[in-house]
């Protein structure tokens, strides 16, 4: 696992314990969160391990959390493009170019796979850590900053960096216990979780299910690079 992703751990260890960790809500017009983005779905293996590993992190943080991971839900976010917005429609004139950006990705991008290699707690949940395990992984955020241009320029999505992870659970309100979640994730911290190969590349909004914030998509992309 890298250092970055052990000083991402790290604060969100230190939030949590002070209790300064961050609670999500549905998402709602003022909120920068849980906008239009650009994901990786996972491949039905990995994401039927990773549904199993939110039952399991949700049965220790409380059922009043959101199982982020839970099948059809779970992803990884390559770069999210805007803040939210209700309605999105598919002809609208900024919607229509960031398809076209993504067919342009999945002409340029092979299948890109990661290493999912322990959990970590983040300052709004626990997560996955990923890590790229060929090429295309490597490369691929830099493919998407050149084809989507001037439209990738969201400033709320800058703090990504290099990282990349995948949502389990996302904190919805107080942990009874959270010293008990952290002892429990750094148990996983080294967990080996196998690899994933992403099988689309989809263009996505989200919505309140009434258990949790999934992305729904809006156009779906073969990686055929």
């Amino acid at each position: 696992m890298s250092g970055q992703h052990d000083a991402f751990h790290e604060r969100g260890r230190r939030a949590l314990l002070a209790h300064e960790e961050i609670w999500e809500a549905p998402p709602h017009l003022s909120s920068p969160r849980w906008g239009v983005s650009l994901v990786l779905r996972r491949d039905e293996a990995a994401a039927r391990r990773l549904a199993a590993l939110a039952a399991q992190v949700s049965a220790v943080a409380g059922p009043e959390h959101w199982p982020t991971a839970g099948l059809g839900s779970a992803h990884l976010t390559v770069r999210v493009l805007e803040p939210y917005r209700d309605p999105v429609p598919l002809d609208d004139p900024l919607v229509v170019r960031y398809a076209e950006a993504a067919q342009r990705i999945g002409q340029r991008s092979r299948p890109p796979r990661f290493a999912m290699t322990g959990l970590l707690v983040a300052l709004g949940g626990v997560v996955v850590a990923a890590e790229p395990a060929n090429s295309s992984a490597e490369k691929l955020r830099a493919v998407v900053a050149a084809e989507l241009g001037s439209d990738g320029g969201f400033e709320e999505d800058r703090d990504r960096g290099d990282l990349w992870w995948s949502t389990l659970l996302h904190f919805a309100a107080p942990l009874a216990d959270g010293a008990a979640l952290v002892d429990w994730v750094e148990e996983r911290r080294t967990l080996d979780l196998g690899l994933f190969q992403a099988r689309s590349l989809d263009l996505v909004r989200y919505e309140h299910d009434g258990a949790r914030t999934a992305p729904v998509a809006l156009s779906s992309v073969a990686l055929e690079g």
